[in-house]
């Protein structure tokens, strides 16, 4: 994280570098430590907090880890999920919605292999929730 806050500096005014710390496992015993690393990393000057929730083993609360980290500094939300459980992505809906400066996910491919209806609630959640979706062109 430092050589890219280092980075981001000396390219100032070349290019705009946003850090985003994303931590593997944030649950569990295994969890404790990278949950403590990321608040570092947030107060180094990681500008968005990030992460996988589909690796942890309770993606629910990664999930929730990372929202907290991120309400507590004011920082916007990034999590990298295939999105292909409309239930997950109906409790992510919940959990986020209102959160400022904003959520986004990604790459969300598995949404294509929704059935269509099934698809349409879940991405109207997410809307509704203030949850913007950003999709890889082949999904």
């Amino acid at each position: 994280l430092e050589a890219v806050l280092q980075t981001r500096r000396a390219l100032r005014g070349l290019a705009d570098l946003t850090a985003v710390a994303v931590p593997r496992l944030l649950t569990g015993v295994a969890g404790a430590d990278n949950l403590a690393m990321l608040r570092d990393a947030v107060k180094m000057g990681a500008a968005v907090v990030g992460g996988c929730p589909d690796l942890d083993p309770d993606p629910t609360g990664y999930t929730a880890a990372v929202l907290e980290v991120a309400a507590e500094h004011g920082c916007p939300v990034d999590l990298h999920t295939d999105g292909d459980d409309p239930t997950r992505l109906a409790r992510l809906a919940a959990m986020a919605g209102g959160l400022r400066p904003g959520v986004t996910i990604g790459p969300c491919a598995g949404l294509a292999h929704l059935p269509l209806d099934t698809a349409t609630r879940a991405a109207d959640r997410l809307a509704a929730a203030g949850i913007t979706v950003v999709c890889l062109p082949q999904g």
